[in-house]
């Protein structure tokens, strides 16, 4: 296998070669004078979202949601409910990408409460502090 491309080193055909010649010995792979990267330490839990905002949407029966960006983070999880919330509350949740999102189709002059949760690898979620929102125009 060559380790050129038009002429140029091809990067997978070195790094290959590094780790076969070094049969996988860190001290020999930092030694070579290549750059390596850092190595990958699982996030864990990702810390709780703050800073959650609930204002009136634009559009009758709806809400923006929005809140402080989480490291780590591959998403978010936005979990409501009506308010009074009851012993069983009954929770509907949406995933935004983005650290702000729109609930639609909620019932006008009715308050929710929302919390947020980062998603990560790990799977346990640690909610935000609930918000209970104003009337839904």
């Amino acid at each position: 296998m060559s380790a050129h491309l038009a002429g140029k080193p091809h990067a997978l055909t070195t790094c290959y070669a590094l780790r076969h010649i070094s049969e996988g010995d860190e001290i020999k792979i930092l030694s070579s004078g290549f750059l390596t990267n850092k190595k990958r330490t699982p996030a864990g839990t990702l810390d709780q979202v703050v800073n959650v905002q609930v204002k009136p949407g634009k559009v009758s029966g709806s809400l923006n949601i929005s809140w402080d960006v989480v490291s780590n983070a591959y998403s978010y999880e936005i979990r409501y409910t009506s308010n009074p919330k009851t012993d069983a509350p009954v929770h509907t949740s949406i995933i935004s990408t983005k650290s702000k999102a729109i609930i639609e189709n909620l019932t006008p002059g009715q308050t929710y409460i929302v919390q947020v949760a980062a998603v990560g690898a790990d799977p346990k979620r640690v909610w935000s502090v609930e918000v209970i929102s104003c009337y839904v125009s």
